[in-house]
């Protein structure tokens, strides 16, 4: 569906996400692919700007939904590059066997279908609660564990480690007796 765009966004994204694994192992750090969203939201932005409007055009132009142009081959060497800069980065990195670029942006868990496909009748079965698989349905209903005395314990002086010194005695107050009614549960 998305005619190869998300292909080409992951490849400049696993760039971004393998030279910082470099770094973090030049820097001897413990967890080499350790990320934070920002850092990671950033990489996004900068990734999706690095695809020029000739990826896109050609990754379109294979749809066949638009009229064939002059067959760009700049956008082709351009992620080709992109591939080979990230061959690099991955074979610098300390792994006894790393894995092919195409595993990497193609990991078998993201191949999988996303959604079940259904026909009429079966949507209409589930609607109407008429389904037989066991699988689909309700869920059995989960009965609440059974806390010892000294869970109860560890989390009440959880509870009482949050309270808030600046806060009214009266709301503390409540919190405790909160606190109290699920203990002695």
């Amino acid at each position: 569906m998305d005619a190869g765009i998300i292909a080409a966004f992951k490849r400049h994204y696993r760039c971004f996400h393998l030279q910082n694994a470099l770094d973090r192992d030049e820097k001897n750090e413990v967890n080499l692919y350790k990320v934070d969203q920002l850092t990671a939201m950033r990489w996004c932005l900068a990734s999706w700007n690095e695809i020029s409007q000739q990826t896109i055009e050609n990754c379109f132009r294979h749809t066949g939904l638009f009229e064939a142009v002059e067959d760009n081959h700049r956008a082709f060497l351009e992620e080709e590059q992109v591939e080979e800069e990230l061959t690099d980065a991955l074979h610098m990195l300390p792994l006894r066997d790393p894995m092919s670029i195409a595993s990497l942006l193609n990991p078998i868990e993201e191949s999988g279908v996303e959604h079940m496909f259904l026909n009429d009748e079966e949507i209409a079965n589930l609607v109407t609660g008429q389904e037989n698989d066991p699988s689909i349905g309700d869920p059995e209903e989960e009965k609440p564990a059974q806390l010892t005395r000294a869970e109860k314990l560890k989390g009440l002086s959880v509870v009482i480690s949050m309270l808030n010194p600046a806060d009214p005695v009266e709301h503390q107050v409540l919190r405790l007796q909160l606190s109290y009614k699920y203990i002695t549960k």
